[in-house]
């Protein structure tokens, strides 16, 4: 004698599912605004003239002082790690496997960022971080999103 066994709310379990699956796509796109904040926030410290621990850079040599001031017709009173803004302004964001990370898109860029971050020829200017105030400060950003859009 066989038995049928009936099995029921699939279709809630379903949506569910759905729910889930939609509102782990909302999470992946919060992720994504605290990236780009993180990002605006390495763009802005670095041209104001900080590292990633929040103290100033070290000067610029001497003749680069002269050269971006004179050919270039920059303020060199102000260590900004900016000529024209293409290093800052080439990074990007990119996702993988378990959220998204920060990077140099442009292999001339990141070259460059590298003598800075690890004073390659250059002193050591690290700019490519964030410090633990920036930290809690992106925590707070992501908590705030989440309980606003979810």
């Amino acid at each position: 004698m066989s038995k049928t066994v009936r099995i029921t709310g699939v279709g809630s379990l379903e949506k569910l599912l759905d729910d889930k699956a939609r509102d782990l796509k909302k999470l992946d796109s919060l992720v994504k605004k605290v990236a780009s904040d993180i990002r605006n926030w390495i763009q802005e410290r670095t041209q104001s003239g900080l590292d990633s621990d929040r103290k100033k850079f070290k000067p610029y040599s001497p003749n680069y002082k002269i050269w971006k001031a004179v050919k270039k017709k920059r303020n060199v009173a102000n260590v900004d790690l900016t000529l024209n803004g293409d290093m800052l302004f080439s990074i990007k964001i990119k996702k993988v496997r378990n959220g998204h990370v920060l990077y140099f898109a442009e292999a001339k860029q990141r070259k460059k960022a590298d003598k800075h971050e690890f004073g390659k020829g250059v002193p050591k200017r690290s700019f490519f971080a964030i410090d633990d105030r920036q930290v809690d400060r992106a925590m707070k950003r992501f908590k705030k999103l989440v309980f606003k859009d979810l």
